[in-house]
């Protein structure tokens, strides 16, 4: 998943082959949180704590405040966007996994 979020925020990535991807990643990861009996609360603390992790490492980006504030929000605003998919594939892992 970094190595897709790394791609992605470079501008490196094909988003026609990204977003299915980062679903596959993801939900591949879920099924086998909740086949272990990881509780959706606690798959979501950790999709919680990447997300947390990645904004602040996307705050303290050395170079960041030295680009132009639309930069910077663009920046931010893919983070989020990635982060988002990776919560929607857990969620949706857990929804469609038989117990």
């Amino acid at each position: 998943l970094m190595g897709l979020l790394l791609q992605y925020v470079s501008g490196k990535a094909d988003e026609g082959s990204l977003w299915p991807e980062v679903g596959r990643l993801t939900r591949n990861y879920a099924r086998k949180l909740k086949s272990r009996g990881v509780p959706y609360s606690d798959a979501l603390r950790a999709t919680l704590f990447f997300r947390d992790v990645l904004s602040e490492s996307t705050a303290y980006y050395p170079h960041l405040h030295e680009q132009p504030v639309t930069d910077q929000v663009a920046l931010v605003r893919k983070v989020n966007r990635f982060t988002n998919e990776v919560q929607l594939a857990i969620a949706d892992a857990y929804d469609r996994t038989p117990e």
